[in-house]
């Protein structure tokens, strides 16, 4: 797995790591930036953004775990991929180093070929979520877009039509209860417009729902107003070996949790699925490379994969990192080493969700403002006038004609927006 080149920050206090660690990245054709504590660090974070950071544990002043909860808690480098590296390698340092946030954690000594393979990886996956981070503002200016369309296209089109009714004999709707009928039809849809304007103005959330050739629409409902009962979503592990009937004894306590653990046979079970995170295991070399492939052409987000391995040699590890896999555990396994990083995994992946439904929420909202900016005017322009006219004695065709124009208008925004969700959706 080459990497495409990218900035590397090594924090290390210790000169011969970080000249090493200096000399291995810059061969493999990375940029590095160097830096001996916490303090230089953090500056160097702040003026030039790196892609990822290596980051050495035991330091003078501020050290590696204080460091990475700098780092995550600022939005200008919340989303950094963090590699912790130490000689510390106790179960209680790992389980301190995820939980202040970091993607990964290599014990010293390392070989430089398992660190290399581990940096690839993480600047593998963000680069995957940054095209996901693209695709899906797409995706919600589309549905946006197509709600905005679909939603108002029909109550103003009922508007319209007794209008035009209206507009067409005029003479017969001088006086009486017919003519009040029809307006209250058309306060009625002009009403319903203007009940969809409001909630486009208090979207919450961000919730789909299917609609033609294959697209989706927001739903409004789901969407706006307090959240639902019920509505948090539990992890979903899914675990592949051909060999065993029954899922590892190490995930017995996540099932207690509340998790759905499932134990998958066959490529088709994955798509029909969609776990949060799959466990490889006891696979051969061909299985392995054909269930990587699977995992990596499943919609976006893609699970995180983590693969068990009977191997304990650093170049072995290296090459099976080097595979596809986001994460390699060698045999014998600690249990709760392997629930941490499985916590870890999930909790990252559900970071990025989170992240991708406030953009998705984001891209909605600009879209929601627009369409009201447009169509709120006229629409509260149309139920003043149907209420000037219920008040009318005689003609009503000065008014009428007056009406049809700020409908013509809302008709013509909503045309608009179909063609923009139609250019974008091909």
């Amino acid at each position: 797995m080459t990497a495409p080149a990218a900035r590397v920050l090594i924090v290390d206090d210790d000169p011969f790591n970080l000249d090493l660690l200096d000399y291995e990245l810059r061969t493999a054709g990375h940029q590095t930036l160097l830096a001996a504590n916490g303090e230089e660090a953090w500056s160097l974070i702040l003026e030039h953004t790196p892609d990822l950071c290596l980051l050495d544990v035991m330091m003078p002043g501020i050290d590696g775990i204080e460091l990475t909860r700098r780092i995550r808690a600022d939005e200008r480098s919340s989303s950094l991929p963090i590699i912790l590296l130490t000689a510390r390698g106790e179960l209680s340092d790992k389980a301190e180093g995820f939980a202040s946030g970091a993607q990964d954690y290599v014990v010293k000594p390392f070989e430089a070929a398992e660190v290399l393979a581990r940096v690839a990886i993480q600047l593998r996956i963000r680069r995957l979520q940054d095209r996901v981070r693209e695709k899906v503002a797409t995706q919600a200016w589309v549905a946006m877009v197509g709600t905005a369309a679909h939603q108002l296209s029909q109550p103003l089109a009922g508007a319209s039509g007794y209008l035009q009714l209206m507009e067409a004999s005029a003479a017969a709707f001088e006086e009486g209860e017919e003519r009040q009928k029809r307006l209250a039809q058309i306060a009625h849809s002009l009403q319903r417009a203007l009940a969809l304007m409001g909630k486009m103005a208090d979207l919450r959330r961000y919730r789909t729902e299917p609609y033609a050739c294959h697209l989706s629409i927001v739903d409004l409902e789901a969407s706006s107003g307090d959240e639902r009962e019920g509505s948090s979503d539990v992890p979903r592990v899914a675990i592949v070996d051909p060999l065993s009937a029954d899922a590892p004894p190490w995930l017995q306590g996540m099932s207690e949790d509340g998790w759905k653990i499932r134990l998958l046979q066959h490529f088709d079970e994955l798509k029909k699925w969609s776990p949060d995170l799959i466990v490889l295991q006891q696979l051969s070399e061909a299985d392995l490379q054909q269930w990587i492939e699977m995992i990596q052409g499943l919609p976006a987000p893609v699970p995180s994969s983590m693969l068990i391995a009977p191997s304990t040699r650093a170049d072995q590890v290296a090459s099976l990192l080097e595979s596809g896999v986001d994460d390699v555990l060698v045999m014998p396994l600690h249990k709760e080493e392997i629930r941490m990083r499985l916590h870890t995994r999930i909790a990252l992946r559900a970071l990025l969700r989170q992240d991708l439904e406030s953009q998705s929420l984001q891209q909605a909202r600009r879209v929601s403002l627009r369409t009201i900016d447009d169509c709120e005017p006229h629409i509260r322009q149309g139920i003043s006038l149907v209420e000037q006219m219920r008040q009318t004695r005689g003609t009503l065709l000065p008014a009428i004609r007056e009406l049809a124009s700020h409908l013509d208008q809302l008709n013509l925004a909503i045309r608009s927006l179909q063609v923009a969700q139609n250019s974008a959706g091909s």
